[in-house]
């Protein structure tokens, strides 16, 4: 008699296994493209909020589009971000709609 398997259950978070960020190489991609974008003549990336200067590495922020609202890691989506900054916006959705009525600087 063949076994049959149980269903997989969703997560509790509504996510699945499947790396929505991408592979290890789109993600350095997507920070050579913001080191190029965004970088300074002293070798830093000024973050897209505060204007700091980082030259550690640095955060990936969904802008203009927030990941809570379906957001994607795509080159028009994407500005780089401090950590400190990165961390006080759109960690949760009453957040989210804050930081949609920001603009672009």
């Amino acid at each position: 008699m063949p076994r049959h398997r149980r269903p997989a259950r969703p997560s509790v978070r509504g996510t699945n296994n499947s790396s929505t960020r991408g592979s290890s190489y789109d993600r350095r991609a997507r920070r050579a493209f913001l080191s190029e974008k965004f970088g300074t003549a002293s070798g830093g990336v000024k973050c897209f909020w505060c204007k700091k200067v980082m030259y550690k590495p640095f955060e990936v922020d969904r802008f203009p589009v927030c990941g809570h609202d379906g957001g994607r890691y795509t080159r028009d989506n994407i500005v780089p971000s401090c950590s400190s900054c990165n961390n006080n916006r759109c960690t949760t959705a009453k957040n989210c709609r804050a930081h949609k009525s920001l603009k672009r600087s």
